[in-house]
């Protein structure tokens, strides 16, 4: 139930779409569901609160979670212009020395 609702947050910081969470009434108790299972059952009063802990938790990462959005986006730059580079190199090998028809970046 714990790594349903960890993987809520995760992907609601990362901009990654999810379904939403639902609150249901099942008898005496009431369910808080996610991708169709159970995340959580306990009281109403139970219910509102984690609903309200999980948006607190929401909140307080989010300057985190955009920290490291832009840290991927940054590795990903760079892998792509390791990702040249090597090509470059590989292209001059092939071709034995220099290519006149093979510029550096």
């Amino acid at each position: 139930m714990q790594l349903g609702l960890a993987v809520f947050i995760y992907r609601r910081l990362f901009d990654i779409p999810t379904e939403p969470l639902n609150k249901k009434k099942e008898n005496q108790t009431f369910v808080l569901e996610y991708t169709g299972a159970s995340a959580a059952v306990g009281s109403e009063k139970q219910i509102a609160g984690l609903v309200s802990l999980l948006e607190r938790v929401l909140e307080e990462e989010r300057e985190t979670a955009s920290e490291l959005r832009q840290e991927a986006d940054q590795l990903a730059r760079n892998l792509q212009s390791l990702s040249r580079q090597l090509s470059l190199a590989i292209a001059e090998r092939k071709l034995r020395g220099r290519c006149r028809m093979v510029v550096s970046l």
